[in-house]
């Protein structure tokens, strides 16, 4: 008899309350059409899969996603294992209705050094079991090389985004040497810079990891930040 693998578990999937929030997101934008067509969603940043959840919750929806770590990208077969960096090579014109998304936070999850034994971590690197893939973002910390990715990933989204179409972006701000670092305001900085107009922002709460460095000291919330990219002329 084969030995069961069990799926390499990932450790900052969207939780039941933020796919809540955005399956109701989705919902209203499926609904308000005056048109029937399949609806399509897009996430750069796929992971284990859990935007696919959107598929039987709202109807009409087809999910897809990007995800560079195979281990994770396997778990379902709407994922495609790909580098972010390159989804308009891949797609080439705006297909999808919304992009649905919760990049890397930036924070010490990031951390990819060895941990000492017996330590806890609940970083990519810990709970994937190796090195992450080369230009993963997973190990970029809050920084030039973290905008960098973000801003030519967003750009590329943006153009696979249709007109009227909607950006949906889970984020979490951090705490570094006792300040918040403002995450979040500088991805919507960059998104409204490529065209996107903010029309709401949900607040989620959120009590975050209470080890290491600032364990004592957390942003309690995330927010879910709608965005719409205007009609052509």
């Amino acid at each position: 008899m084969k030995a069961v693998t069990e799926p390499v578990k990932h450790p900052a999937k969207f939780n039941a309350d933020i796919m809540d929030v955005i399956a109701q997101i989705v919902f209203r934008e499926v609904t308000s059409r005056d048109y029937e067509a399949t609806y399509r969603v897009f996430d750069p940043f796929a992971g284990v899969g859990t935007i696919h959840r959107l598929r039987s919750t709202v109807l009409g929806v087809e999910t897809f996603g990007f995800e560079l770590e195979p281990e994770w990208a396997k778990q379902s077969p709407h994922t495609i294992v790909g580098d972010s960096r390159k989804i308009y090579a891949y797609f080439g014109e705006p297909l999808f209705d919304a992009i649905v998304t919760s990049p890397c936070y930036g924070n010490r999850m990031a951390d990819h050094h060895n941990a000492r034994e017996g330590s806890k971590r609940n970083t990519y690197k810990h709970t994937l079991g190796r090195d992450l893939s080369e230009g993963s973002s997973a190990g970029m910390q809050w920084g030039d090389e973290y905008r960098e990715f973000h801003e030519d990933v967003w750009a590329q989204c943006v153009k696979i985004l249709k007109p009227g179409g909607v950006f949906v972006l889970n984020m979490k701000d951090h705490v570094r040497k006792g300040a918040i670092q403002h995450v979040t305001d500088w991805h919507l900085e960059v998104l409204t810079g490529l065209g996107l107009e903010v029309e709401h922002s949900y607040w989620i709460e959120a009590k975050g990891n209470r080890q290491g460095e600032n364990g004592d000291v957390r942003v309690d919330h995330e927010t879910i930040t709608v965005l719409r990219k205007p009609l052509d002329p």
